[in-house]
């Protein structure tokens, strides 16, 4: 089944974020756009067809939809696992490493690790108004309801890092 467009993807789509190690140029967004759009030519589970969605936001973070949240199964989940990781090694990127976090300090979406979040909170760098991003919403309502960006002070990086206000938790 062919890939289609993300931005018509139902409000209750199944999604998955990838946040890349580095920043994707141009070139690289749009070969990891059409080698997404390829893998959704393939795509199935338990033998029916997938109709899939992908795009690339914040030359950070790799999106991928699914209209029917029911039919992606384990079997079809781990290929997609598999063509992201493929895809994150032709471009130089890993699109899999669960210990960063991410984050924008003035115009550049950054990653780091937990221990050096840590350093950047505690030497000032990053407050509770330092837009964060998170990659857990599975549903696209959740992502366009803001919640995959927002000020650290509203994100469970507010709680696990002291930078919510005092008397409010994440």
């Amino acid at each position: 089944m062919a890939g289609i467009d993300f931005d018509k993807l139902p409000d209750d789509a199944r999604v998955w974020i990838f946040g890349a190690s580095a920043p994707l140029d141009p070139a690289v967004e749009t070969r990891v756009r059409d080698a997404m759009a390829s893998f959704f030519q393939g795509w199935q589970s338990h033998g029916q067809e997938l109709a899939g969605a992908a795009d690339v936001k914040e030359r950070r973070f790799l999106f991928i939809g699914v209209p029917d949240r029911t039919i992606a199964s384990g079997c079809s989940i781990d290929k997609l696992f598999q063509k992201v990781r493929a895809i994150g090694s032709e471009a130089g990127v890993d699109f899999l490493d669960s210990a960063l976090i991410f984050f924008r300090l003035g115009d550049e979406v950054r990653s780091v690790t937990r221990s050096e979040f840590r350093r950047l909170v505690d030497a000032g760098e990053i407050d509770a108004s330092t837009t964060v991003y998170d990659l857990t919403p599975e549903s696209l309502a959740e992502v366009r309801a803001g919640r995959w960006s927002a000020p650290a002070a509203r994100s469970w990086h507010g709680a696990a890092f002291g930078l919510a206000p005092a008397g409010e938790s994440a």
